[in-house]
């Protein structure tokens, strides 16, 4: 049976994903699995990153995954794809990396601060707060998860320096889903990163950044939509057992 594997973003963990599994339980107990990784090392390699997925026993018991990365998880997700055997990859306003490349070198790369004035412009928010935390990642999120995300992930912010250890993209289905209200990774940014380095044009869902907080229902129906898209296996899709 195919399962969502959940990759939590910078100053994320785990945690972060439970409003989302709760949607995914609610349509026909489909299944994930949400693993922490160990942001809180500064001094932890790529190669922990990917031990610390893989290691997970809920994992290795695991049949057929779908890899899910959010933001920053979008480093960790293609690593672990091959080792995985993955059905699919779903970037969720997810970093979209080159092979080699180092995380702190991305955001020049992808003239990534250019693409968000213009979109702060473009929606008349206030460029003023541009380094805010709270009016970026959080502006839909209610103040008590808001809170406790913080609380959460305030010591796991740590992303490896070294460069990504990646030789080739991973040869699966993969999704890269823009969230409509963003305002760290716009839309018109996601989709520009999209075409430009895989070649895909991307899903659009509701909500901000942070949008598995604020609307895991939309989350949750981006990565039904996803799996329901795939080659049968022999079995219902994971979006027909949901209506089941």
């Amino acid at each position: 049976m195919t399962k969502f594997l959940l990759i939590h973003g910078g100053g994320g963990t785990a945690a972060g994903w439970r409003r989302v599994q709760s949607e995914l339980l609610q349509r026909g107990g489909v299944e994930s699995v949400a693993v922490d990784l160990p942001s809180d090392d500064p001094e932890a390699p790529w190669a922990d990153y990917v031990r610390s997925v893989l290691a997970d026993e809920r994992v290795r018991r695991g049949e057929s995954w779908i890899v899910v990365g959010h933001s920053a998880g979008g480093f960790t997700a293609p690593l672990v794809c091959e080792p995985l055997d993955a059905k699919g990859l779903i970037l969720l306003a997810g970093m979209i990396p080159k092979p080699g490349e180092k995380f702190m070198e991305w955001w020049g790369h992808t003239d990534h601060r250019r693409f968000q004035k213009l979109w702060f412009q473009e929606k008349s928010l206030l460029e003023s707060r541009i380094e805010d935390d709270d009016y970026v990642f959080y502006h839909d999120v209610a103040p008590d998860l808001t809170r406790e995300e913080k609380y959460q992930g305030e010591a796991r912010s740590y992303i490896p320096t070294a460069p990504l250890p990646l030789v080739a993209w991973p040869e699966v289905p993969t999704s890269v889903v823009a969230f409509e209200n963003d305002r760290f990774f716009p839309p018109p940014f996601m989709a520009r990163i999209a075409q430009e380095r895989l070649g895909l044009d991307v899903a659009s869902a509701p909500g901000g950044h942070v949008a598995l907080l604020s609307n895991p229902k939309a989350v949750a129906d981006a990565l039904l939509q996803f799996a329901g898209s795939l080659p049968s296996e022999g079995s219902p899709s994971l979006t027909e057992r949901s209506k089941g």
